[in-house]
């Protein structure tokens, strides 16, 4: 209840901004405000989630930044109709600091966590394998993620709205203009 209430109070400095930020800008947000704040179930949330588009590209160098400037120039040309996240997998494991070796008062070192994996390559793992290194020391820990993900968000709350199509439309043509193909 509290995150609608931020989102209340966000929703009324932009409704006074409107004169520098824009109409259409302002429609938009008002849609997906009231989208949201009007979902009273589960079953509401779960249809809403469903009108998410999903896209996925294969990773190459440079190609997630470009990914982002199409990104940047469609929400700077439409406004408030889309929201559009690009995000790639971070490195398989990352370890935080309380999880390496450190030094108890009586002079022993000690790890707070330590899972055990096989030695060789993960897509190999069978359950027979023997358990040999930390996942940390694993080569696992070194997997780069294959994939750009593109998460496409219709503001308004509705896939129908022409705002949202064009600015879906934009940046499906900005893409074929540089060449990057979605994997079906």
């Amino acid at each position: 209840m509290y995150e609608i209430k931020i989102v209340e109070k966000i929703f009324e400095e932009i409704k006074i901004r409107e004169n520098i930020l824009g109409e259409n800008f302002s429609k938009n947000i008002k849609k997906g405000f009231d989208t949201v704040y009007n979902i009273k179930s589960e079953d509401g949330l779960k249809a809403l989630e469903n009108k998410i588009l999903h896209k996925r590209f294969k990773w190459f160098n440079g190609r997630k930044e470009k990914i982002k400037e199409i990104n940047r120039n469609v929400m700077f040309r439409m406004p408030g109709a889309v929201i559009i996240e690009v995000s790639t997998l971070p490195k398989f494991l990352s370890s935080s600091d309380n999880r390496r070796e450190r030094e108890r008062s009586d002079g022993t070192k000690t790890f707070s966590e330590c899972i055990l994996v096989p030695k060789k390559d993960y897509n190999a793992w069978n359950p027979n394998d023997k358990a040999a290194v930390t996942i940390h020391d694993s080569r696992l820990n070194n997997k780069k993620s294959e994939y750009i993900s593109v998460y496409v968000y219709p503001l308004s709350g509705d896939p129908d709205d022409s705002d949202y199509k064009y600015a879906c439309n934009l940046f499906d043509k900005m893409l074929d203009e540089n060449s990057i193909s979605e994997i079906k």
